[in-house]
């Protein structure tokens, strides 16, 4: 479906404005994650590594220690890696 048809879809079952730019945004991260096409993940590095480790064995470390790790091998902040951890949790990733 295209973006503005999307945006069309929304506006009448939510019956609210809504800025185009947001549906965009949100739209983008449904597509990194496969939930917009089912099995079509386009993940980092830094994600594929936590999604082969999984979830137990993050939570095993902890989520700051293994950021902290992580950011030291990536060279990325713990700050970053850490919103990237929320959102493979918040997509159903981990």
């Amino acid at each position: 479906m295209k973006e503005a048809a999307f945006i069309e879809a929304y506006k009448k079952v939510g019956k609210q404005n809504i800025n185009p730019n947001i549906v965009r945004k949100r739209k983008g991260k449904l597509k990194k994650y496969g939930a917009w096409v089912e099995g079509h993940m386009r993940l980092s590095e830094v994600q594929q590594k936590m999604v082969e480790q999984g979830r137990s064995k993050i939570e095993e470390v902890g989520v700051r220690e293994f950021c902290r790790q992580m950011s030291s091998l990536y060279g990325i902040s713990e700050n970053n890696i850490r919103v990237q951890y929320a959102d493979l949790l918040t997509y159903g990733v981990l």
